[in-house]
């Protein structure tokens, strides 16, 4: 999705969730304090690029039926149900696709992470990035470099 960044990364204790926080409408910037980086769960969160509209509807359904799903069952949702429903959720729609792309992750057993593309596929990892490459954000801005050193 151009435009915007999401990273997961998870580590012996959890999960961590980064984000910028720009919305643009081509070459308009909208807002520079956008949240992007959502508690769906106690255990279990998303970080999202693209539309942050679809996302917050995702975020707040998929809150909603696991609220649901924990009093079912009476115990904590896992990271890989939410991210399944998740996907459910974005399948059923592929033909008016929800234009965001998701990372989902949490803990309750390990540290686990999942990307979701538009259309509900579903990608397992210990660490993901979504969002625009480095070489089209140096083909945006000529002066940036593609690897910056970090002291």
């Amino acid at each position: 999705m151009p435009g915007a960044t999401a990273v997961g990364i998870t580590y012996d204790g959890g999960v961590v969730f980064a984000s910028e926080k720009r919305i643009a409408y081509g070459n308009f910037l909208v807002s520079k304090t956008t949240k992007k980086t959502f508690q769906l769960t106690p255990k279990v969160g998303a970080a999202c690029a693209g539309l942050v509209a679809d996302m917050q509807i995702l975020s707040l359904q998929i809150s909603a039926l696991a609220k649901i799903r924990k009093m079912e069952i009476k115990r904590e949702i896992p990271p890989n149900t939410i991210a399944k429903m998740m996907s459910n959720m974005m399948y059923e729609r592929r033909f008016f696709p929800l234009l965001t792309q998701v990372i989902v992750g949490g803990v309750v057993d390990k540290p686990i992470m999942y990307t979701l593309d538009p259309l509900g596929s579903v990608l397992p990892d210990i660490y993901l990035c979504s969002g625009i490459f480095i070489s089209e954000e140096t083909t945006l801005n000529p002066k940036a470099s593609p690897f910056s050193k970090i002291s």
